[in-house]
């Protein structure tokens, strides 16, 4: 990656790269079965779509990088419908 950046012409230092534990989409309860090679996953487009990107952003935020994230949808839309009540 840094060597794309400085092959744009952009200062190699300017990219943090950071590698992150994988999360595990779960809808009640259950992990979501997903396979890049069959094109079936969730993009986090989809999941900002569905719960907001502020609270997208607040859960993964919650987790050090380091750690494993069981991603709950149906805690993620009580937290997004919470949200919206507050506002």
């Amino acid at each position: 990656m840094k060597a794309a950046v400085s092959a744009m012409g952009y200062d190699k230092s300017s990219i943090d790269i950071l590698i992150v534990q994988l999360a595990t989409l779960l809808r009640n309860g259950v992990a979501v079965s997903m396979s890049t090679r069959r094109a079936e996953f969730i993009s986090l487009r989809e999941i900002i779509d569905e719960i907001g990107v502020d609270v997208a952003r607040l859960i993964f935020l919650m987790r050090r990088r380091d750690s494993h994230l069981d991603f709950e949808f149906e805690v993620a839309k009580k937290e997004a419908t919470d949200r919206k009540d507050c506002t």
